[in-house]
């Protein structure tokens, strides 16, 4: 999985386009993600967000960041497998 975003910066800070929101839920439909929750869930836990509302509400470094990665996946196995790499440890298994 490649490395979150550390932090906005520039106009990378404002707001994500309707463009840009859009894309980011049609890649994840496209990948078998059709319910908008699961959308979300996923999505928050790929940016290493505590949890998602809206794509709505994502800067636009982050929605370009979401729409790359998400993108560069070819099947709905890929996309699960980064979402399951990028989910945090349970607190059994945390240091």
């Amino acid at each position: 999985m490649w490395p979150r975003p550390a932090a906005d910066f520039g106009g990378l800070a404002d707001p994500a386009t309707p463009a840009q929101y859009g894309l980011a839920a049609r890649l994840f439909e496209k990948l078998g993600y059709a319910d908008r929750e699961t959308r979300l869930e996923a999505a928050a836990v790929l940016l290493g967000l505590d949890g998602l509302g809206s794509f709505r509400d994502l800067s636009k470094g982050k929605c370009g960041w979401l729409i790359c990665h998400v993108g560069a996946c070819t099947s709905p196995a890929e996309l699960t497998a980064a979402v399951r790499v990028a989910a945090p440890l349970p607190p059994l298994f945390q240091v």
